[in-house]
């Protein structure tokens, strides 16, 4: 017997019980610890009472400001961030807002995505930022402003400027004729 036949026989040997040992053994899954969740299942409330937040998400209150408006209702900003699907939690959260009573008023979906939604004087907006390994929502309410807070008429930040107001009075600033 020749010298190769003796190590192809002893190779197909240990083939073999490799082969046997590995169907013996049990299977062993991993999960992938940088996968984001792609459907949205449980939420809980903010601290605006009536925006749900997935469960997926947690609150970064470092980031997070909210007090009582001027009807009593909650405005401000508040912020969340998790392993989300951001395409799936701004559909998630078009749901979820219709069902609070919200009405969408529009949506720029991009990169960087941003929808806004109104309930009664209130106007809520959205903003989704997905990064590689979290998605992050802000959440901002805020009520109008009423007439006593706006201003009666515009001034000019630079002293003696006596054309602003209206855009029949304004002059133009840094105007540079176009060359022809």
């Amino acid at each position: 017997m020749d010298l190769r036949t003796i190590f192809a026989g002893l190779a197909f040997l240990s083939l073999t019980a490799c082969a046997d040992t590995a169907a013996s053994l049990p299977s062993i899954e991993f999960s992938n610890p940088f996968a984001m969740a792609d459907t949205v299942t449980a939420v809980y409330t903010s601290r605006f009472n009536d925006i749900p937040i997935p469960t997926e998400m947690k609150s970064a209150t470092a980031k997070t400001f909210v007090s009582g408006g001027a009807n009593g209702e909650p405005v401000g900003v508040e912020t969340v961030a998790g392993r989300v699907d951001a395409a799936s939690l701004l559909s998630s959260m078009q749901k979820l807002m219709r069902n609070q009573g919200w009405a969408q008023k529009g949506m720029c979906v991009a990169d960087d995505s941003l929808a806004v939604f109104t309930k009664g004087s209130r106007t809520a907006v959205l903003s989704i930022v997905e990064s590689a390994l979290t998605t992050t929502m802000r959440i901002w309410v805020v009520e109008p402003l009423s007439s006593a807070a706006l201003p009666k008429t515009q001034t000019s930040m630079y002293p003696g400027d006596t054309n602003v107001g209206t855009p029949e009075t304004s002059k133009p600033v840094n105007s540079v004729p176009l060359a022809e």
